[in-house]
């Protein structure tokens, strides 16, 4: 039986591939050099019984096959799907580990059960795709595809033959070559920035043609044109990749031919502006000190020249960079601040967009803080040195000759000269040298004076006071001559052994400043000066104690004036007043040596107003103490010279000061 059913199959398949072979040489016959309209179904379902049942060893094994009709258009030698998802039902008993089922339907061989590991138990579908059958295979009329079905025993598949047959009709139109219209696009026109243009020319024409036959990515478009030429312009929707195409079977020619896929023709929409940042080297910069700027753009910029900055109180130079990152020189003018920035729509990135404008960079000028800081610092140190140098006039009721005494301790030197005084007319003349970590400062004061003695314990008279003060800063230089003058006056006690002095002065001074070394200007100020000091005198044994009490007040304005750079320097003033109460003592214990010192309680205020004197010197006031030690002793020349010490600052914090002083005295 089963070699019958194997015969039977063998002569079904071979009239089956003898008749499929006919037809395809007839169609290669007629249709070598043209095309055809193909419309392929599938007949029915099935022809015969679509159901089959085959007898396998005790087992029936029974199933159906079903499938679904394709139909389309095809070109000669192109390819198809005949029939698609062909289900193959299959039912009954276990058919056993080694035993499987495949599937012939024509040409294709399905394995539709079990392997060598794996069985399949029934019932179970098998999906079959019938694919990639070629038109040239294929000619008009049905073709019955035999279904057969081979079952396994063990490692050999024998067939069982099903009466169950696949129907193919086709049904050809000979004809010309046919011609599907196609679009094709031309590369975007435009600014990237901006609204891009596309030609799109069809390769006949078309009426149907429509903007909504457009694939758009990113962008809106609109179409114009008629016949075979369009041109579309697209609004991108947002920064990043546009593209145009047209997809397959959109449109239709004349003779209603769907037409193929076009090109794709793509962009990138760049629609921001390039923003744009300015930093600078510094916050300030005094006088015509250069420094540096830094533009950076948010993307790649041309045409940004160094003459497009916008530059206040300066100019720029030195322009360097490209792309994203530029710098420059600023050179102030040094008057006032500078500002820097970069304006609107002077440079722009590669699509075209211009950039926005920076923010303003104000960079502040200190030149005229800093002018004004060295001249209140200058005016202060002088004020103090002309207080500490003022002539001590109880002398002037004592007959003492001429002298000369020097000394220095760190960081300062001094002289002091004196004519006698019992002349017409005195004279004395002092100066100092300091020197600091920062700064170095020199002061002389000369003073020439004349009394009327009223009787031996009064005298009136006038002084003239002229003095010099330097200081200097780094490349910073202050200088000033000025004079002083006014009565004075001094009394003794015909009772008591007190002597009071008293002067009232007032004067002016004419000063030139060089704050950076660079450039020099004139400034004037205008002084007034109070003294007055009562002192004691307490014989004891072997020791003399001197009590006093003493007061001096100094006022200095500065004038406003315009420097060279043309800024104004405004008015500054200071002040200083000090109060002092003391108790000084000399030890003599022979003719070479003595012991002499004291203790002195000051209370000072002091304070400025405009400008940087104001907070250069605050307006303060407290109490200190001070104390003196040393020794005076004479040489076997008769020249007396001294060693002395000092600490000022006791009881206030902040504030310390002390010394040694050496000394060397002449008188003649």
């Amino acid at each position: 039986m089963s070699d019958w059913l194997g015969l039977n199959f063998a002569g079904l398949f071979v009239a089956v591939c003898c008749s499929v072979m006919a037809a395809c040489l007839n169609l290669i016959t007629q249709f070598r050099n043209g095309s055809f309209r193909a419309v392929i179904v599938l007949v029915g379902a099935l022809v015969g019984t679509p159901a089959f049942a085959v007898p396998f060893e005790d087992t029936i094994v029974t199933g159906a096959i079903t499938g679904t009709p394709k139909s389309g258009v095809f070109e000669y030698g192109t390819t198809f799907s005949a029939i698609s998802d062909v289900q193959v039902t299959f039912s009954g008993n276990q058919l056993g580990f080694n035993e499987g089922v495949r599937l012939v339907l024509g040409t294709q061989v399905f394995n539709l059960g079990t392997d060598a590991t794996t069985s399949q138990s029934p019932p179970f579908t098998r999906n079959i795709a019938l694919n990639n059958e070629t038109l040239e295979d294929l000619a008009d009329g049905t073709i019955d595809a035999l279904v057969s079905v081979y079952l396994r025993n063990g490692a050999t598949f024998s067939p069982r033959a099903i009466s169950t047959r696949l129907k193919l009709a086709f049904e050809g139109t000979e004809g010309p070559p046919i011609t599907f219209p196609k679009a094709t696009i031309a590369d975007f026109t435009g600014p990237l920035n901006g609204p891009q243009f596309a030609q799109i020319t069809l390769s006949e024409d078309a009426t149907d043609f429509v903007v909504g036959d457009l694939t758009l990515t990113n962008a809106t478009a609109t179409l114009s044109g008629s016949g075979a030429s369009y041109t579309a312009v697209l609004t991108p929707l947002a920064d990043g990749p546009i593209a145009l195409s047209i997809a397959a079977a959109t449109f239709t020619d004349a003779a209603g031919n769907l037409n193929t896929a076009s090109n794709e023709v793509t962009s990138t929409f760049d629609g921001t502006a390039p923003t744009v940042t300015v930093t600078s080297s510094t916050d300030s910069f005094a006088g015509t000190a250069p420094f540096t700027v830094t533009v950076v753009f948010t993307e790649p910029v041309i045409g940004f020249e160094v003459g497009d900055l916008s530059v206040v109180n300066a100019t720029a130079s030195g322009f360097s960079g490209d792309g994203t990152a530029f710098t420059a020189t600023i050179a102030p003018t040094g008057t006032g601040d500078v500002t820097i920035m970069v304006p609107e729509g002077i440079a722009e990135d590669a699509a075209g967009n211009l950039n926005t404008a920076s923010a303003l960079v104000t960079v502040n000028g200190m030149t005229t803080a800093v002018t004004q800081e060295r001249i209140a610092s200058f005016m202060m140190s002088r004020a103090t040195a002309l207080l500490g140098n003022q002539p001590d006039l109880s002398r002037l009721l004592g007959v003492q000759d001429n002298s000369f005494d020097a000394s220095v301790t760190k960081g300062l030197g001094t002289f002091d000269f004196a004519t006698r005084t019992d002349g017409p007319i005195w004279a004395r003349i002092t100066g100092s040298v300091a020197q600091s970590d920062t700064s170095e400062s020199t002061y002389m004061l000369g003073v020439l004076g004349s009394h009327m003695t009223v009787n031996e314990n009064l005298l009136i008279g006038a002084m003239v006071q002229l003095d010099y003060a330097e200081e200097v800063t780094g490349a910073s230089m202050v200088s000033g001559t000025g004079w002083l003058a006014g009565p004075y006056v001094v009394a003794r006690s015909a009772t008591q052994p007190l002597v009071f002095e008293s002067s009232l002065l007032y004067g002016r001074t004419s000063n030139d400043i060089s704050p950076f070394g660079t450039y020099s200007d004139t400034f004037e100020t205008e002084r007034f000066l109070a003294t007055a000091k009562l002192t004691g005198n307490i014989q004891g044994n072997d020791i003399i104690w001197y009590p006093n009490l003493g007061f001096s007040y100094v006022h200095d304005a500065q004038a406003a004036y315009t420097d060279s750079l043309n800024n104004v320097i405004g008015k500054q003033t200071i002040e200083m007043t000090e109060a002092t109460i003391g108790l000084d003592f000399v030890r003599t214990f022979s003719d070479e040596y003595t012991l002499l010192g004291g203790i002195t309680g000051i209370y000072r205020q002091s304070g400025g107003t405009g400008g940087q004197a104001a907070s250069l010197v605050p307006y303060t006031e407290g109490m200190r103490a001070r104390i003196d030690l040393g020794m005076n002793f004479a040489s076997d020349d008769g020249i007396p010279s001294g060693l002395s010490v000092f600490y000022d600052g006791i009881g206030v914090s902040g504030y310390d000061a002390f010394g040694v002083d050496v000394s060397v005295a002449i008188e003649f």
